[in-house]
């Protein structure tokens, strides 16, 4: 689950626009409500975080 995490957190640091982030993100949140169980909250805030920080930076 450690390396599955951090390979989404390089994806989300690794969009190039705003739409790439967004899309990634839309995919992580559908994928959460279909595998609700397997994704712990700590997983998930982590992610959103990153996600969170890399916002602005999308051009």
């Amino acid at each position: 689950m450690e390396q599955w995490k951090n390979a989404i957190a390089c994806q989300l640091q690794k969009c190039s626009t705003q739409q790439q982030l967004q899309h990634l993100w839309n995919a992580i949140e559908r994928d959460q409500t279909k595998h609700n169980s397997q994704y712990a909250d700590a997983v998930v805030s982590f992610l959103k975080n990153i996600w969170v920080k890399c916002l602005p930076t999308a051009a």
